[in-house]
């Protein structure tokens, strides 16, 4: 499934569809299938009429004629439908090639199913959003904003990180993609992201040696531009297609490529968290993550979202439902953590040695620090709400693997077999360690290694 969202202009809908769709009809052509989802049912009967095909809706006729409506599209009798979401669950017909979706869908859910019915004989397909346009007297383009959209599928339709990062996060709750990977078709994102690689991809002139781009600096007239040419290219509005065959080879090898250097660069990453857990947590670290959280809503920082600062994470706008009662839980859970003694502050969780309420005494042992008089926590209620949401949505299944690891490895789980798993991992997060010399609970360390 290739995921992409084409601008128009809201003033030439109707051409600009009914060119996609004799555009898809040549690039599918029949048994092929088109789809053409439409918010209501007045947009529905018109863009039919527009198109000359079938449409369906719930009240488009009575049962034995919605049957038969059906069994024109599950039998490929027909080429191209408009619907309603009518066209619901249970509609399995093999050879939808494209799902459009004419205007901004509002739940994210709806989107994945509905864009979700083609493609299902494994052959490529595409989902197609179209997002509309007004040009004002000034020359100035507004899009289509969406208002009522879930955060989601906002995000989605904005383009700046991958389609199926957003609709795995979303729908699926994976935290660890980073792009299309090799077997899928790619997102519009990601096809740009490919070209913009690949223009930059230079070669020198006298040995053949690829270097890479930033390498250009020390030496450019070593170098030229190793792309192909604008007239070898074809354009269309679900990206560059390459016109002759070698071309076609030659990005396909550096697509492989671009994705065997993206997944050893996610093993870099995982092996420097490693390094970390290994060498330990450093105190200035620690600090460093928690003020880069301290002022932003927990949740869209969690969510890597660009606007995480000014407002707090109970008053975020957004936020689905689903994420704030899951930020509510998990947060309730981490309140409820019985820390043992010495592992930090006693109110906000830090270690002793950061929190301002506390100063070292010339003593050793655990009695080693007593109340500062008009001393206060600098981290109060800052660490829990952090942990709970890097508990919440940067925990994969990579990193419950890891955790599970340590707590094999401490044999920390032994004498608890009659814990659910929820018990175990609050025991193990108020569990004090010692770290370059420093008390603190497994809950800080937590935070210092995901909370990044």
């Amino acid at each position: 499934m290739a995921y992409s969202v084409v601008e128009y202009a809201k003033e030439d809908e109707d051409e600009e569809l009914k060119r996609i769709v004799e555009e898809k009809k040549t690039q599918y052509p029949a048994p092929g299938q088109i789809i053409v989802y439409c918010k209501t049912v007045k947009q529905t009967q018109h863009l039919a009429e527009v198109l000359g095909c079938s449409t369906f809706y719930r009240e488009v006729g009575s049962e034995e004629e919605k049957r038969a409506i059906l069994h024109k599209l599950t039998s490929g009798k027909e080429q191209v439908f408009t619907a309603t979401n009518a066209l619901g669950l249970g509609i399995d017909a093999p050879t939808i090639r494209v799902v459009i979706h004419v205007g901004i869908r509002e739940k994210m859910r709806d989107y994945a199913q509905e864009s979700g019915r083609a493609g299902r004989d494994g052959l490529r397909s595409e989902a197609i959003m179209l997002r509309g346009y007004w040009m004002g007297r000034d020359g100035r383009i507004t899009l289509e904003k969406g208002w009522r959209a879930e955060a989601g599928v906002k995000e989605l339709i904005e383009g700046k990180i991958c389609k199926r990062v957003v609709l795995d996060r979303e729908m699926d709750g994976r935290f660890d993609r980073i792009s299309c990977e090799i077997g899928e078709e790619s997102c519009d994102v990601c096809r740009v992201k490919f070209h913009q690689r690949k223009r930059r991809r230079l070669e020198i002139e006298d040995e053949g040696e690829e270097l890479e781009f930033d390498e250009l600096e020390r030496d450019p007239r070593r170098f030229r531009e190793a792309s192909p040419s604008v007239s070898e290219l074809r354009f269309e509005d679900s990206g560059i297609v390459l016109e002759n065959k070698e071309e076609e080879e030659e990005e396909r090898r550096l697509w492989n490529e671009f994705e065997e250097k993206r997944r050893a660069e996610e093993v870099i990453r995982w092996k420097r968290i490693v390094e970390k857990v290994e060498e330990g947590v450093e105190v200035e670290g620690l600090i460093k993550v928690l003020d880069e959280w301290q002022g932003r809503c927990v949740i869209c920082k969690a969510k890597g979202r660009a606007f995480s600062g000014g407002h707090h994470w109970e008053d975020c706008h957004h936020t689905e439902k689903e994420d704030f009662e899951k930020m509510s839980r998990v947060l309730r859970i981490t309140e409820t953590i019985q820390f043992e003694r010495f592992s930090g502050c006693s109110f906000c969780k830090m270690p002793q040695q950061v929190c301002h309420l506390w100063e070292e005494v010339d003593v050793r042992g655990p009695m080693r620090y007593k109340r500062t008089k008009g001393g206060k926590c600098q981290y109060e209620r800052i660490l829990l709400p952090v942990a709970a949401a890097v508990q919440a949505f940067r925990i994969g299944e990579e990193e419950k693997d890891w955790i599970d690891e340590e707590l094999t490895k401490t044999g920390f789980c032994e004498g608890f077999e009659d814990l659910d798993d929820s018990e175990i991992g609050k025991r193990w997060l108020g569990r004090k360690i010692v770290s370059h010399g420093v008390e603190m609970s497994e809950l800080c360390r937590l935070v210092y290694i995901f909370g990044r």
